[in-house]
């Protein structure tokens, strides 16, 4: 991959910021040389943020036409807004803002390798169970499949857990007790998994 360009689309978590020394696509550059385009924005969604021009699918322009892949890690900064149903149009509903920020990625690249990680869970919305964290994920999940674009789910398969309380002073020591971000012990540990992700997407 030395060379490759990974364009990273995401929220606080993608972003480098105080939270974490070294975020998950740190890692994986220093472990495969490839290039890393940090397109993250603290408190952005797919749909969040739209009001300020930064929401994922405003925010497509702006990716390097020589991106050789590209990832877009959806957010739980979505939460608050209105779901909708996985075909819609449109920019009303997150589900809307989806399908356009993929539209408007290949009107760009239409060529490039994409793959869209779901988000990871947060300390108030725990997998498996019937919250709006879940229901998002089963939406970018299905919009995935209705696409034809792979999807990591790291929302049920991350190793995180904010909610047990021993973890969360491990791998969120820089979050000020919100079990949303974790530190560089939490983005050591779901480096790998995107890792093997983006190995399935550039296929080398």
């Amino acid at each position: 991959w030395d060379g490759l360009k990974w364009a990273c689309i995401g929220d606080s978590i993608t972003e480098a910021n105080s939270r974490t020394s070294k975020n998950y696509h740190d890692y994986i550059s220093e472990d495969t040389g490839i290039v890393v385009e940090n397109m993250g924005k603290s408190g952005s969604g797919f749909m969040k943020l739209n009001d300020s021009s930064n929401a994922y699918y405003q925010r497509i322009s702006s990716i390097p036409t020589d991106a050789d892949v590209v990832t877009i890690m959806a957010s739980g900064n979505d939460l608050s807004l209105t779901l909708g149903n996985v075909t819609d149009t449109g920019t009303d509903t997150i589900c809307g803002c989806i399908n356009t920020t993929i539209n408007n990625l290949y009107s760009v690249l239409p060529t490039v390798r994409v793959g869209i990680i779901t988000p990871i869970p947060w300390e108030s919305y725990p997998p498996n169970t019937d919250n709006a964290m879940a229901k998002y994920t089963e939406a970018v999940i299905q919009i995935c499949k209705n696409r034809g674009i792979p999807c990591l789910d790291l929302y049920h398969s991350s190793g995180l857990r904010p909610w047990d309380a021993t973890f969360k002073s491990l791998v969120y020591t820089k979050d000020n007790g919100n079990g949303v971000h974790p530190d560089e012990n939490g983005h050591k540990l779901i480096a790998s998994p995107i890792k093997s992700f983006l190995d399935s997407l550039i296929g080398c």
